[in-house]
């Protein structure tokens, strides 16, 4: 079930955090890459983080989240997890569904590890298409991507 999540709530901060750990470390281990930022996140810094966010639970089982920033002219996908246990079921799609009726036509931007796959193929299934890459002084390669707003759609005339 999709759900708004309150970050600055205690409770529902270190469960984004714990399921932000899981999925962080499979994408560290995927790309090679074991000093994700992600990775060193305090409870404190994840509350001030000042995004918003959306996440996909089950139960009492919270299996996805995905933060955003909404500015008057773009959305920025600013975190996008889903635990390894709930990988390719769709959860991912579902919470970026939510963010584009969210974004009420604005365009969307996402950046991730150019060696991350998953995300790449997730983020190109879904109209995003990549604008640049970019390197990190470590040598990290990252993938920036841009989804074009989607108009809402016209109401059509009423006659009468």
């Amino acid at each position: 079930m999709l759900i708004d999540l309150d970050i600055t709530d205690i409770a529902v901060a270190q469960r984004v955090l714990q399921l932000q750990r899981l999925a962080y470390q499979q994408e560290a281990e995927l790309i090679a890459y074991p000093d994700l930022p992600a990775l060193r996140e305090s409870l404190q810094q994840l509350q001030q983080c000042g995004e918003r966010f959306l996440g996909w639970q089950e139960g009492d089982i919270l299996l996805g989240a995905l933060a955003f920033d909404a500015h008057a002219t773009e959305v920025h996908i600013c975190r996008l997890v889903v635990s390894p246990t709930a990988s390719r079921t769709g959860i991912a799609k579902r919470l970026l569904g939510q963010l584009y009726l969210r974004a009420d036509g604005r365009p969307l931007r996402v950046s991730t590890a150019t060696a991350n796959a998953p995300a790449v193929v997730l983020y190109t299934s879904q109209g995003f298409v990549l604008e640049r890459e970019s390197r990190l002084a470590d040598g990290l390669r990252l993938s920036h991507f841009r989804r074009n707003g989607m108009a809402k759609p016209a109401l059509a005339a009423c006659r009468t």
